[in-house]
C-alpha cells in the first residue's frame, strides 16, 4: 500500500471515502478547517459545477462522520463563479483573503486557468477540476496549483490501446475550438502518430454551434474506421446527433468521446444518437453494472450508491471533486497542520488511490489522475456499461 490515506484505511476499516478521517484524541488543532471552492453553479457549465458541489458536500459529510481530518471538522465555503473566468479569479482572491486552507475549482479549463493565476499570486493551494494540462504547467509557474481530471495524453493512451484491440487504423477527429478542443486535438495527433494510426480528417466546431451536419457529412465521406469527438457539453451531444444523421452512426462506424461527456446531460442531449457511443472515462461511471471485488471498486460503488441516493442520478464529473477534497485532507493529515505552505508541500508528496484513479504528484508534476483509472465505456439503454 502507498502512504497517506491508504495507510489510514486499515485503521478506519470503513471505506476509501471515509479513510481521511480517524480523528486522534488530544490533537491540538483547530476545531474545523475551511476549504473554499469556486464552482459553475450557474451559467453554461452549470451541469459540471452542480455535480462538483454535490460531490463535495457528500464527501465532506462522510469525512466528518468518520471523524474529520485529525479531529478537525471540514467546513466548505462554496462560491458561484457563474461559469466566468474573471469571476473564478475574483472568488479565489476573496477566499484566499479569508481563513481557507485550500481551494477547489473551477470545473472548466477557462475557470481553472483563471483560478490558478490568482492562486499563485495569493500563495494558496488550489486543486483545479478542469482537464487541460496548461492548468498545472509549467510546474515552476504553478507551484500551488494541482488538478484531478486526467490529462488528455492519459485519455488518448487508453484510446489508442482500444484502437489496437479493435484493429482501428484510421480515425476522423471532430474537435471543438478553444483550449479544450486544442488540447485534445494535439494529444490525439501525437498518440495516433506514435501508433501509426492515420488521421484521415479533422473537423473543428464552436462549443456553442448547433448545426454540425455539413462537418459530420465530410467526416462520413472519408470513411475512417472511427471518429473521435473531443468537446465539452453541449457540443458533444450536437456532434453525436449530426454523425448519426449523416449515416455514420449507427451504420457501421465507431464513435468515441472524451471524458467531458460523462454526464446525464449528454444522454439527454444526444438521445437515440448516444446509443452505442463509446467514451473513455474513469471506470466509476459504470461501476454499478460491474461486480465489485477489489477495495477500490467497492469504494467506488459505495460512493456512487450514496451519491445517487442523495441526488437522484450519478454524474461522471463527481469523482474528480470528491478526490480533490480527499487530496486536501490527505495533505493536511500528512503535514499535521492546515498551514497553506505545508499543505502545498505535502501535496507534492501525495500518493493516493482515488475514485478516478491514482494520483502521484511531485515537484514537477501536479496532475491529474493517472490512466490506471480509465476505461472504455459504452452507452446502452440510456446508461453506462463497460464496453465489450
Amino acid at each position: 500500500m502507498r502512504s497517506g490515506l491508504r495507510a489510514l484505511t486499515a485503521v478506519c476499516a470503513l471505506s476509501l471515502v471515509a479513510a481521511a478521517g480517524c480523528g486522534r484524541p488530544g490533537d491540538a488543532l483547530a476545531e474545523q478547517v475551511t476549504i473554499g471552492a469556486t464552482l459553475e453553479l450557474t451559467g453554461p457549465a452549470a451541469i459540471v459545477g452542480l455535480a462538483h458541489r454535490n460531490a463535495l458536500q457528500l464527501a465532506a459529510d462522510q469525512l466528518n462522520a468518520a471523524g474529520g481530518v485529525r479531529g478537525q471538522r471540514i467546513n466548505l465555503r462554496i462560491r458561484d463563479n457563474r461559469s466566468l473566468p474573471d469571476v473564478a479569479a475574483a472568488d479565489v482572491k476573496a477566499l484566499a483573503a479569508g481563513d481557507v486552507a485550500a481551494i477547489i475549482g473551477g470545473g472548466t479549463t477557462e475557470t481553472s486557468v483563471a483560478a490558478a493565476v490568482e492562486a499563485e499570486q495569493a500563495r494558496v493551494p488550489l486543486i483545479a477540476l478542469g482537464p487541460s494540462p496548461e492548468i498545472t504547467a509549467p510546474a515552476e509557474q504553478r507551484r500551488y496549483t494541482f488538478k484531478t481530471e486526467p490529462n488528455p495524453d492519459a485519455v488518448v493512451g487508453t484510446l489508442v490501446d482500444e484502437f489496437g484491440v479493435q484493429n482501428i487504423r484510421s480515425i476522423g477527429i471532430f474537435a471543438s475550438t478553444g483550449t479544450y478542443g486544442d488540447a485534445g486535438l494535439a494529444a490525439l495527433q501525437a498518440g495516433a502518430a506514435q501508433r501509426n494510426i492515420r488521421v484521415a480528417g479533422i473537423e473543428r466546431f464552436g462549443e456553442d454551434d448547433r448545426d454540425l451536419d455539413a462537418a459530420a457529412g465530410r467526416l462520413r465521406a472519408i470513411r475512417p474506421d472511427a471518429v473521435v469527438v473531443w468537446s465539452p457539453l453541449p457540443g458533444a451531444g450536437v456532434a453525436a446527433r449530426s454523425l448519426r444523421d449523416s449515416g455514420y452512426q449507427p451504420g457501421g462506424g465507431k464513435v468515441y468521446f472524451d471524458p467531458g461527456v460523462g454526464a446525464e446531460q449528454f444522454l439527454r442531449d444526444a438521445g437515440a444518437a448516444a446509443e452505442g457511443s463509446l467514451v473513455v472515462n474513469p471506470a466509476i461511471l459504470a461501476v454499478i453494472q460491474t461486480a465489485a471485488t477489489t477495495p477500490s471498486a467497492l469504494a467506488q460503488k459505495e460512493f456512487v450508491t450514496k451519491y445517487t441516493q442523495r441526488y437522484g442520478t450519478f454524474s461522471g464529473y463527481a469523482s474528480y471533486s470528491a478526490d480533490a477534497l480527499h487530496l486536501v485532507a490527505t495533505a493536511i493529515h500528512n503535514a499535521g497542520t492546515a498551514d497553506r505552505e505545508a499543505i502545498r508541500a505535502a501535496l507534492e508528496r501525495v500518493n493516493y488511490e482515488g475514485l478516478s484513479g491514482s494520483y502521484d504528484f511531485s515537484e514537477t508534476s501536479h496532475g491529474g489522475a493517472a490512466g490506471d483509472g480509465l476505461a472504455v465505456l459504452q452507452v446502452r439503454d440510456q446508461g453506462w456499461v463497460m464496453a465489450p
